[in-house]
């Protein structure tokens, strides 16, 4: 997936704000959306986000603006990964603070907002593992993924625009991990599925490990969710 800013953020013709009674534009203008659109969705640097991006032609990605500020919302809100991608189709408030309304079709998925979460959740366990089993082994700079706490620090406190340091220290820690273990620990459920987690998530190129790309091959059905199980149903 090649990476692309965001140039459509602007009112069109057939945009559906314009479909609105005056009532309706006046209600929409004082709401927080307004706010979120003229003051914050503008600040949203999508440049920092480049390098999560491979170099060669392919097709673009989702508006890196939108899906950061849908994840501001998300928090503000205390929506789950459903309710914001649900709410995003359906309320208007969410589509003018994020500057959709002439979007065909809402650009975000659960699976674009979980993939953090679902790295840093098998992460967390296998360190919980470890920190139960060999304490003197596990590294003083991951020993804060066994503390009960530090989901919420590290996805609720951190600005949006540390997000591309998130994940490169949640893949520089899973590479750690990795080297850490070594084959000592292959029977270990946790490890399993960590591994399991790295492969559905992630590939490593010129010796450093990104996030998959569509060109890559994408999730397949049997991809690991956050409980750490498979999908009970398949899809046909």
């Amino acid at each position: 997936m090649s990476f692309k800013t965001n140039d459509c953020q602007q009112l069109s013709l057939d945009d559906s704000f314009m479909a609105l009674t005056e009532r309706e534009r006046k209600a929409l203008e004082k709401s927080w959306a307004k706010i979120f659109a003229d003051e914050i969705f503008p600040s949203i640097d999508e440049e920092r986000f480049s390098v999560l991006y491979c170099d060669k032609a392919s097709r673009p990605n989702a508006p890196v603006n939108v899906i950061i500020g849908a994840l501001i919302i998300k928090e503000l809100f205390d929506y789950s990964d459903d309710e914001i991608v649900e709410n995003l189709m359906l309320d208007l408030h969410l589509q003018y603070a994020l500057h959709t309304t002439s979007f065909a079709e809402q650009p975000i998925s659960d699976k674009t907002l979980s993939r953090m979460e679902l790295i840093y959740t098998f992460i967390s366990k296998l360190v919980v593992y470890l920190t139960k089993k060999q304490p003197d082994m596990v590294p003083e700079p991951l020993k804060h993924y066994a503390d009960p706490n530090d989901y919420n620090r590290i996805f609720y406190r951190q600005r949006n625009d540390d997000m591309e340091a998130m994940i490169q220290t949640l893949l520089a820690d899973s590479d750690c991990l990795l080297e850490l273990c070594k084959t000592d620990f292959e029977e270990t459920t946790e490890y399993q599925l960590f591994v399991r987690c790295l492969s559905d998530q992630t590939v490593v190129e010129n010796d450093k490990r990104r996030l998959r790309t569509r060109e890559d091959g994408t999730m397949n059905s049997s991809a690991l969710n956050h409980s750490g199980q498979y999908p009970k149903e398949l899809p046909s």
